[in-house]
This record gives C-alpha cells, structure tokens and sequence, in this order.
C-alpha cells in the first residue's frame, strides 16, 4: 500500500464512525419526536382531538365567544349528563340555534355519535375550569 491510500484509509476509518453516530443520533431523535407525539396524543382528550379536526374554532373557542358561545359557557350551562351529553351530540351532528342567539349552528353530519359524544364530554369536562 503506499502512504497515499494508507491515508486514505486512516481518514475513512475516523470518518465513518462519526457518520455512523450522526445516523444514530438522527434515529434517537426521530424516535424521541414520535415518542412525544404519541404521548401528547394520548394525553389530550379524544374529544379535544376531534374538535382540533372539524370546523369548530371557526365559531368557536375554549374561553371566548365567537360567533357561537365559548366551550367553557356551554360548559357552565350544562352539567355533565347522560341526557345533556347526548343533546349536546345531537346537537353537534343535526346543528341547531335559539339557545346561543339567532345565529344557527353548522350541521357535522360526517361525525359518529360516538364522536360527537366526545366531543360533547370534552367541552362538559371544562366546567368551572
């Protein structure tokens, strides 16, 4: 081998290890950010989840009035039950007006029951928050 490739080599060989780090340290965090994101994930309540994925701040917001009343007033108006929560739902789904004002309430048609029972359990949890 003569003293040019032996270089080389010798160059490789303190590079290589580094990119291998570098890679490394690449995955660790790749993981740690999908870690943190699962984790956020499944501390924020499903119903908050799927209020993040509609139209709903359009109208709406946690602690102010909009065009529709804050969550923390629909909240404070009604207690977490069975029956209010299914309103609510129904609510959600099938729209509605008169209660908040003149202004009526967008239909969701595409959400589940189910969802929109989240929904509703989310923004009832916020009472007296």
């Amino acid at each position: 081998m003569t003293p040019k490739t032996i270089g080389l080599l010798f160059c490789l060989a303190a590079i290589l290890p580094a990119c291998n780090s570098n890679q490394s340290k690449e995955n660790n965090i790749r993981e740690t950010a999908q870690e943190v994101v699962t984790e956020t994930e499944e501390k924020t309540p499903k119903g908050e989840n799927l209020i993040a994925q509609q139209d709903c701040f359009a109208c709406h917001n946690k602690t102010k009035k909009i065009i529709g009343p804050s969550y923390q007033q629909v909240a404070d108006k009604y207690e977490s039950t069975e029956s209010n929560i299914n309103m609510l739902a129904d609510k959600i789904i099938k729209g509605g007006s008169g209660v908040w004002g003149e202004t009526p309430m967008a239909q969701h048609p595409g959400l589940s029951h189910d969802d929109a029972r989240a929904i509703a359990e989310y923004i009832l949890s916020l009472r007296g928050t």
